[in-house]
This record gives structure tokens, sequence and C-alpha cells, in this order.
């Protein structure tokens, strides 16, 4: 580590190129940056406009952003692994190359960069792990129930893809000479410091993190308001429910399920709005004058006026919609997801939705709509993620964490 007392530091930030892994960050970049730090972040190129606008410098992973692809590996457990011990063995080399030549203070990675973790442990560089999902323990058998069943499903019933994640894996920490690792580290990557964007009442389990793991919450209040047309803006100022749906950036595709929302929804006694991404063909549904499809809609400002949010759970959805007080409806696509709106629907902020009929939506919106507890229960859990500190408290923690070390190599 360089001498002096950290007012100008520089870090690497070892992003995972997602947008619900890098979204949250960009807060705390801001942050660093605001505070005297030099952010070298690395992604790919999809991400670059966002991380350069809070102020860090861009470098391009020299990796094939195919073999991310967003869709496929977050379905399946075995294959993420796969997926990101290969993409370890690809950067290790370069990334310890580059440390050599910029020599960074410390790493920041993302919890699934285990590339992050290795690069500090070889290079002897202090890490935090910023951890965007739900934190998971370093004991198996202490993860969520759905996420451990299905990843012993997925082992005996997808021995392959698991056998190549855990073979390569292998191999790369004999071939690197790492002695401090575990097959646990290619999806939590646990740290002296943790910083989780959410608080400590949604975190299922939090008595099983100790004081290493800092719940901060979501950086939302900062953000910068998007413009609203003049069709949005007549609906929104409607004295009528407004309801948002959205199923997020990845597996948003479902047709079946966006002409059952409109089945749902045929009654003009509502106002819905809907973000259905690129991959569905608007043109093959009819849309009546109380409903507005687009592929994407301003969503912190939606959510601002919004009765009710109809969400896939996907981390930055469900802190979004808790944010603004919004009850919602939730629609799992893969187990993460699952596990954090088992967890919204546990504390009372909202309901899973099992099947995705125009009946069973129906059902769901008017229990949720006509009992106000799950809004005041959002409400609740909004005001805990407000009152967390968000990235003024984590890039506060982060610089007195890096000062101690400093200090101990001293003594």
């Amino acid at each position: 580590m360089k001498g002096g007392s950290l007012p100008m530091s520089k870090l690497f930030f070892l992003g995972l190129p997602a947008h619900g892994h890098i979204n949250p960050t960009l807060g705390l970049v801001r942050e660093l940056t605001e505070l005297g730090e030099q952010v070298i972040y690395y992604s790919f190129d999809a991400f670059r406009s966002g991380i350069e606008a809070a102020g860090a410098e861009f470098r391009r992973y020299p990796l094939n952003p195919a073999n991310f692809d967003a869709n496929q590996i977050t379905q399946d457990f075995a294959i993420l692994y796969r997926t990101l011990i290969e993409a370890a063995s690809k950067l290790l080399p370069g990334l310890l190359e580059e440390i050599q030549r910029e020599k960074p203070d410390y790493i920041i990675h993302d919890s699934l960069a285990v590339y992050g973790k290795y690069a500090g442990l070889l290079s002897g560089i202090p890490c935090v792990n910023s951890v965007t999902t739900l934190a998971f323990p370093d004991r198996f058998y202490l993860l969520p129930p759905n996420i451990l069943w299905s990843s012993i499903k997925l082992a005996l019933f997808h021995p392959r893809n698991a056998y190549l994640g855990y073979s390569r894996h292998r191999k790369l920490i004999r071939e690197m000479g790492i002695t401090k690792a575990n097959m646990l580290d290619a999806f939590m990557n646990k740290e002296e410091l943790n910083i989780v964007y959410t608080s400590d009442e949604l975190q299922p389990n939090r008595r099983f993190f100790g004081q290493e793991f800092l719940f901060v919450g979501p950086s939302i209040s900062g953000r910068t308001a998007s413009e609203l047309d003049i069709k949005l803006k007549e609906l929104l100022e409607m004295e009528r429910p407004l309801i948002y749906i959205s199923l997020g950036t990845i597996n948003n595709h479902d047709f079946s399920f966006y002409h059952a929302c409109l089945e749902a929804f045929a009654d003009p006694n509502f106002s819905v709005l809907m973000s259905v991404g690129s991959a569905v063909d608007i043109s093959g549904l009819e849309v009546p004058e109380h409903v507005v499809i687009r592929r994407s809609l301003p969503q912190l400002e939606i959510l601002k006026r919004a009765d009710l949010f109809i969400t896939h759970g996907g981390m930055n959805s469900v802190h979004e919609g808790l944010w603004f007080g919004v009850p919602l409806i939730l629609i799992p696509q893969q187990e993460e997801q699952r596990a954090v709106a088992l967890r919204v629907q546990k504390l009372g902020a909202g309901m899973v939705l099992k099947r995705k009929g125009a009946g069973d939506i129906t059902q769901a919106v008017h229990k949720v709509l006509t009992h106000p507890a799950y809004r005041l229960r959002s409400r609740q859990l909004g005001d805990g993620l407000k009152e967390a500190g968000g990235a003024p408290r984590a890039a506060s923690q982060i610089k007195a964490y890096m000062m101690n070390r400093c200090v101990e190599e001293r003594v």
C-alpha cells in the first residue's frame, strides 16, 4: 500500500457486468470520487456512460460480453459458477499486471467477482466486497431454503456444469497458488468489510452476519429525475389507482403474462403502465386508452405516484418500490429473485404470485389494494432503507477501514 493518510487513494472497482450489479454501486462511486478517491472501474462498454457519469475512469474487461449473457447464466447456478471461474482464469493474469503497474491502494469487487478477491489475495492488496444481492452466509446450510434446494437439484440433475465449474475452480486455485479459497468464493467472496446495499430488516437471517457486514441500503434519492411526456403526465394525474408493471431488464419477454395483464386490467377504472423491454413485439398487443405500454419507462417517477408495483422481485426494483412506500406483487423469474420476493412477503409489504393467469392477477391486485397493511409495511421498510445511510455511510466506512489498515501496517 502506498504511504500517506489516504486523502487521495486509487482503487480498482471490479464489477460484475450486469445492470443489477452495476447500477447499485454508482452512488458509492460518486461518493468516493467526491471524497477525492481515484476510481478505476472495470466493466463492459454497455455500462461505460453510467460509470463515467459517476466520476470513475472506465476500463474494459478483455472478455466477450456474449459469454456473460445474463438471460442464460442467472437461470442456472451451475452455469453461473462455471462462467465466473472461467472469467477469473482469463482475467487474473492481466489484472495482476495492471495492479503491478497502477499500484492501487485497494480493490472493491462485486460479491460474484471471484477474480477480484483472488487478485487481492495474490497481490497483497486489501479488498472490500460489494454485495448488490442479498448477502449469502459462508456456510452452505444457512443459504435461503429455495436457493439451497435449487443448488442441490442443479448439481444432481445437471452434474456436468457443476463438475466443470468445480474442476476448473480447483485448477485455478492450484495454478495461481491461492491458499485461502473455498468453493463458496464464487458466490460471496467475503472480506473483512462487506458493503450490502439493503437494510438489516430486509436481509434474511441477519443474525448470522457479523460486524464486518455493513447494511447501508440503496442509493436512490440522489438520482436524476426523468422527463415525463404528455401521455404519461395525463395518466399519472388521473384520480384512479395507478398500477405499474415491469419484469426488469433480463427475463422480461413473457408475452403471455403481458396479455394476461391486459385482460386483468380491462377495467378503465385503473391507470396501467407496463415496461416490457425490447424483446416483446408491442404491435401484437391491443392496448386500451387507460394502458400505456413502452419498451422502457421512467420507473422512479412512476413509483412516486404508483398505488401498486407488479415486479419480478429484482433487488433494485424491490428497493425502489419500498423506497416510495408502494406495495408489491412479486413474480420472481429465478431463485435469487424468489428469495427476495419471499422475504418481502414474509415482512408483509407484498405477496408472491404463484400463477400468472388474468384471474390470479385480478385477485392479487384486489387483495393488496384493499388491505392497507401492505402499503403501511412498504412505507416502514422504505423508511428503514432510507435510514440505513446509503452511499455516504458506505464511503465513510470504506475510508475509515482503509485508514485503519494503513495505521496497522505502520505499527
